[in-house]
């Protein structure tokens, strides 16, 4: 009697939860609906013509130019990088002759003055430095070549990101060309060493906006695109808006033991410590957490998904435990739920027979909003359970703060993006990479992160590795979304 009474309110339980459930993802999905087609009757600017090719040959001009950065400041490319603003002021008169342009070593800031003076500027960004292009025997063409084939022009730099340099000065030398002045004041500012720090370009520049007390409505920076096959339950393209950035961390555990000949070797070695701390570290994830981003991501991504991950996603709390299941199955998915850690380097002895006296090795950190330096060492110490290995820490960037998305900025992006890529579906995201973008919390409260192309993850993977490259389409649609971005902001 007591156990059918409990099963039959198990069942009235599950039905209520699940009726809920149903009427709050149909009254979600009126709500959205009714908020898009808000946004799609505002103004439209108009689009003026973009000559693509013109586009590409651009970038081709800066993608020759190898501006390879380096940590030694001995070998960074100070040439290149005069080189690509030799090129920029030939390829972009307009642009030169009406803004301000101020040189800041590598680093390069334009300003365009607006007619009203009580608006909030706004702030475009990228960078002019690319990493290296590795074995380029392995490339198919050239990395610093700009050969256009197939569709695509190819070279260290055409996804990452001379393409966004490219967009953003061919759609304002298209816009000053044919006479229009912004009410509202722009900046530009393209750092010279992201890929390394930004220590460099991206942290100088915002220091010196701070110092004279600018305040941006809006900073768009490199991040997410528009990705094909990016959830399943989902046919249509992903327009990904980073609201967030994840923080970086690397943290060297040393230690030191007698070394001598391997022949007759007191164990445990140095190597043999280290080895044991990282397997030990391995073998212990951080606990998942939902940041707000991941959470509103999935509820955006369940409104326009198909039956069952709809329901899922939109009631992702209900079904929180399920979905971590899910996500903690696949590496880029784990990483956005938690704080993950990837042991890159390892430091040991030069010679097959010599047992070094020390070892080191290096554990990159990428942290969740809401972690902090302290908090990993705490659990690095906890873990490894070892006091004989000594902690040190460089490169530390905390986690950004959570831009909105329920304010102007956001969703003027939004229609921009609709624009460009009409059958997109327009999420916030959580940034997993370390971008000039973070530096800029100090100027703005309003900070995204996206790249305007359309690719699918196969693309993706070309970034930072061989055969990098960009459909000239891709070209036309990142100069077509900053054009209207410009005249909508």
């Amino acid at each position: 009697m007591f156990s059918s009474f409990i099963g039959l309110s198990i069942i009235l339980i599950v039905s209520a939860i699940s009726a809920v459930t149903v009427l709050h993802s149909f009254f979600s999905l009126r709500a959205w609906k009714k908020e898009k087609n808000a946004r799609s009757d505002q103004k439209t600017p108009v689009l003026p013509p973009v000559n693509r090719d013109r586009a590409v040959e651009k970038l081709r001009h800066i993608l020759c130019i190898p501006s390879v950065s380096s940590p030694d400041p001995d070998k960074m490319p100070w040439d290149a990088f005069e080189a690509i603003h030799e090129a920029l002021s030939r390829d972009y008169p307009h642009v030169h002759a009406k803004m301000t342009v101020t040189k800041m070593d590598g680093s390069l800031i334009f300003h365009m003055k607006g007619t009203d003076p009580s608006i909030l500027p706004a702030l475009l960004l990228s960078h002019l430095d690319v990493v290296p292009a590795g074995n380029e025997k392995l490339w198919i063409h050239p990395p610093f070549a700009g050969e256009i084939a197939d569709g695509y022009v190819w070279g260290r730099g055409s996804f990452d990101i001379k393409e966004q340099v490219t967009a953003i000065m061919e759609a304002w030398e298209i816009l000053l060309e044919g006479g229009f002045v912004p009410a509202r004041s722009w900046y530009i500012a393209f750092g010279c060493d992201e890929e390394i720090s930004g220590h460099h370009g991206a942290q100088r520049i915002s220091q010196m906006f701070a110092e004279k007390k600018l305040r941006f409505s809006l900073v768009l920076d490199e991040g997410g695109a528009v990705v094909e096959n990016y959830m399943p339950g989902l046919s249509r393209p992903v327009a990904a808006v980073g609201i967030a950035e994840k923080g970086f961390l690397n943290v060297t555990l040393s230690t030191q033991r007698d070394g001598g000949h391997s022949s007759t070797p007191r164990n445990p070695s140095a190597v043999g410590v280290i080895a044991r701390a990282v397997e030990r570290l391995d073998f212990h994830k951080d606990h998942h957490h939902w940041t707000n981003p991941v959470v509103s991501m999935l509820r955006i991504l369940g409104l326009q998904s198909s039956f069952p991950y709809s329901f899922l996603f939109i009631n992702n709390r209900i079904f929180r435990p399920l979905l971590t299941y899910v996500f903690s199955h696949s590496p880029g998915t784990d990483a956005l739920i938690r704080t993950t850690h990837a042991a890159t380097m390892f430091t040991g002895s030069q010679a097959a027979n010599v047992i070094p006296p020390s070892t080191s090795a290096v554990i990159n950190y990428r942290l969740l909003p809401g972690d902090t330096k302290g908090k990993i060492l705490e659990r690095i110490r906890r873990r490894i359970a070892d006091d004989s290995i000594i902690l040190d820490t460089d490169n530390y960037s905390p986690p950004t703060t959570i831009s909105p998305v329920d304010g102007d900025a956001f969703r003027t992006l939004q229609d921009a993006i609709s624009r460009v890529f009409p059958d997109a579906a327009i999420t916030p995201y959580l940034a997993q990479g370390a971008a000039d973008a973070r530096y800029y919390q100090v100027v703005s409260d309003a900070i995204y992160r996206f790249t305007p192309v359309q690719l699918d993850t196969s693309e993706v993977s070309r970034m930072h590795n061989y055969d990098e490259r960009l459909s000239v389409e891709n070209m036309e649609k990142a100069v077509c979304f900053f054009l209207d971005l410009i005249q909508r902001w």
